[in-house]
C-alpha cells in the first residue's frame, strides 16, 4: 500500500476554547496509480487532510505511513525530501511565481534543489508538449488564462516525476469546457501509473474519479468504489 492513515486525527488550538478536530479519527488506504475524489463541505477537513498527506501539517493522534515509511520519525529535512521528489502539490492558486516564464516555472523545484540542468529542461519540454503548452514555453504566467495555469502545474508534477499527485480543488477556477480537460488530462496521467487524489466540490470532477470519499467535520467514509 502506498498511502495508509490510521486513526488520523488532527486537532487545531488543542485545549483551548478554539479547538477544532479537522480530522477525526481517519482511516485511508490508497493503492499505487488509484484515482480517488475527496469531497465534502468547506471547512470539512478536506484541505487539512491533503496537507498531512503531503507532509505539510503532522497528526495530533494516529498514524501515517508513505510507502512503508512512518512520517512520525522522519525529520522535517526528510519529509521535504519526499515531498519534493515523490509528492506533487497542485494549488487552487496555482502555485506559479506570476512574472517568470512557463518554463522556469515547470522547473523550479529542481531549480530550488541546486540541480536544474540542460535533462531537466529537455524533461520539461516534453511534459509541457504533454499538456499542450509546447508552443508558449517563454510566456509570463500573467498572460495564461486559469486553464492554462493548471496545466503548467501538472507539468511540473510530471517533470519532477512524482508518484502522487495531490490537487486541492484543481478545477475551481475553470469553466465546464476546461474543467473536462483537464479531467481527461489526470485520467490519462492516472494510466501511465501516478497516484492521484483530488479534493473537489464539484461532483462532475469526483463522478470522473473511479473512487471517492467523502469527509464531514474531520470523519472520512467512502461514497462508492468501481
Amino acid at each position: 500500500m502506498l498511502i495508509n492513515l490510521s486513526g488520523a486525527t488532527k486537532v487545531f488550538c488543542r485545549g483551548t476554547d478554539h479547538e477544532v478536530r479537522a480530522l477525526d479519527q481517519v482511516d485511508l488506504g490508497i493503492e499505487p496509480a488509484e484515482m480517488i475524489a475527496i469531497t465534502g463541505p468547506s471547512g470539512s477537513g478536506k484541505s487539512t487532510l491533503l496537507h498531512v498527506l503531503s507532509g505539510l501539517e503532522g497528526l495530533t493522534e494516529g498514524q501515517y505511513f508513505f510507502d512503508g515509511i512512518d512520517f512520525s520519525t522522519l525529520k522535517d529535512k526528510d519529509i521535504c525530501k519526499i515531498r519534493s521528489e515523490r509528492i506533487a502539490m497542485i494549488m487552487q492558486e496555482f502555485g506559479l511565481l506570476t512574472y517568470e516564464d512557463i518554463l522556469t516555472n515547470v522547473c523550479l523545484p529542481q531549480i530550488i534543489q541546486g540541480i536544474y540542468g540542460k535533462e531537466i529542461k529537455e524533461k520539461a519540454k516534453e511534459e509541457l508538449k504533454k499538456v499542450g503548452l509546447s508552443g508558449i514555453k517563454k510566456k509570463p504566467i500573467f498572460q495564461l488564462s486559469g486553464g492554462q495555469k493548471q496545466r503548467v502545474a501538472i507539468a511540473r508534477a510530471l517533470t519532477m516525476d512524482a508518484e502522487v499527485i495531490l490537487a486541492d480543488e484543481p478545477t475551481g477556477a475553470l469553466d465546464s469546457e476546461n474543467t473536462k480537460e483537464l479531467m481527461n488530462l489526470f485520467q490519462k496521467i492516472n494510466e501511465q501509473g501516478v497516484t492521484i487524489l483530488i479534493v473537489t466540490h464539484d461532483p462532475l470532477v469526483a463522478a470522473a474519479c473511479p473512487k471517492e470519499y467523502h469527509i464531514i467535520d474531520g470523519k472520512l467514509s467512502l461514497v462508492r468504489s468501481k
